[in-house]
């Protein structure tokens, strides 16, 4: 069950949208390589077998924007290496457009690996180029062109992507884009939580939608709270919209 709760902005801080976009779809960041387990309920210490995936929140929502028909767009760093000539090869067959999606030559692509569960997985992240976005990466004509804007906490963890983000939300509701935020936090990549509280407060008075798992709510707010609570906690930190 999803629980809905909207606040309207007031007519003073609804910025005038841009003309023509004609990309349905902008990603930002967390273009990396997913490797899944293939046995059901090993830890990872214990699996033997991994299958490849294309992985990252905004990388997953333009590929089936794409499959249904929308144009979709990223911006993220990959490696100079066959795991990032994958992603790239892969969004490009899925439709994806990839011009901002930059080659970095000092860091390798990067990769999580994730277990089979019923329950919340156990996976392993190894950091490299996605980590490294930068606010120089932002291009403003495919800001210009988007109707949807979006990032996931992920890529937040990482102080300059996070720099580079809040430089296209603002670009972005400047602009009078609809902006996303999955606000998927772990705190095995961000241990510090009021870092990432702090920076949620910072971004999401720039944020028109919000969908929180329950997981995620939990991991940012700490557990036992209901629906109710955990909705009106995000609206504290300034989300306008929050689908949980």
């Amino acid at each position: 069950m999803h629980l809905y709760h909207l606040v309207q902005p007031t007519p003073a801080t609804v910025p005038t949208p841009a003309s023509s976009p004609d990309l349905d779809f902008l990603g930002i960041g967390e273009l990396l390589v997913d490797f899944i387990a293939d046995e059901a309920g090993a830890r990872l210490q214990d699996t033997r077998r991994f299958r490849r995936h294309l992985g990252g929140s905004p990388s997953h929502i333009a590929v089936n924007m794409a499959r249904l028909g929308g144009r979709a767009a990223l911006i993220a760093r990959v490696g100079d290496d066959p795991f990032g000539r994958f992603l790239r090869a892969e969004l490009e067959r899925q439709g994806v457009i990839t011009r901002g999606v930059i080659t970095d030559p000092a860091s390798a692509t990067s990769l999580v690996f994730i277990a089979r569960s019923a329950t919340t997985p156990e996976f392993m992240a190894v950091r490299g180029a996605d980590a490294r976005l930068q606010r120089a990466d932002i291009l403003p004509e495919l800001i210009d062109r988007a109707r949807i804007i979006h990032a996931s906490t992920f890529a937040l963890a990482s102080p300059s992507a996070r720099e580079a983000i809040h430089h296209a939300f603002r670009m972005a509701r400047d602009r009078g884009k609809l902006i996303s935020l999955d606000p998927n936090y772990s705190p095995q990549l961000w241990p510090d939580r009021d870092e990432a509280l702090r920076t949620l407060a910072q971004l999401y008075p720039l944020v028109t939608l919000t969908k929180p798992s329950l997981d995620d709510a939990q991991r940012l707010f700490g557990p036992n709270l209901s629906p109710q609570a955990y909705l009106a906690r995000f609206h504290d930190l300034g989300a306008e919209v929050v689908v949980l």
